[in-house]
């Protein structure tokens, strides 16, 4: 069987790591996702992949010398498909709180959703996976 996993989300058709890639994702019957995880200056597990904001939002300096509140007014459009509306760089508990959960549990249903989530702190790469069955 072959499984088909949203590499940060619908990276090629939506700004990577934001809550519009994971929306479309599931738009397209993707159930399985990977994103990454870096630790902002105040200890939120914020949705980004580089340890730095240049790439994705032409900001200067590192994930974690920034604090959640300041990363999430970011915009995270550079560097990607090109996307009209403004994309934020989301928390982990964002990407899973209020209208996302509607939207996965909409699309998930009777189906296992597995996340492969890669977590960064400072420049050692710790890498967890786990598998949460839906019952929604």
């Amino acid at each position: 069987m072959t499984l088909i996993y949203g590499h940060r989300g619908a990276k090629g058709e939506a700004p990577e790591n934001t809550l519009t890639s994971f929306q479309e994702c599931l738009k397209h019957g993707v159930r399985r996702c990977e994103l990454d995880l870096h630790l902002s200056k105040d200890g939120e597990l914020m949705v980004i992949h580089d340890p730095t904001l240049k790439r994705t939002t032409e900001r200067r300096g590192k994930v974690v010398e920034h604090t959640a509140a300041e990363l999430v007014t970011y915009d995270a459009r550079k560097g990607g498909p090109g996307w009209i509306k403004p994309c934020p760089i989301p928390t982990l508990e964002e990407l899973f709180e209020g209208e996302n959960v509607e939207l996965l549990k909409r699309r998930a249903r009777k189906m296992d959703t597995f996340l492969l989530i890669s977590i960064y702190e400072n420049r050692t790469r710790n890498q967890s996976a786990f598998s949460a069955q839906t019952s929604m």
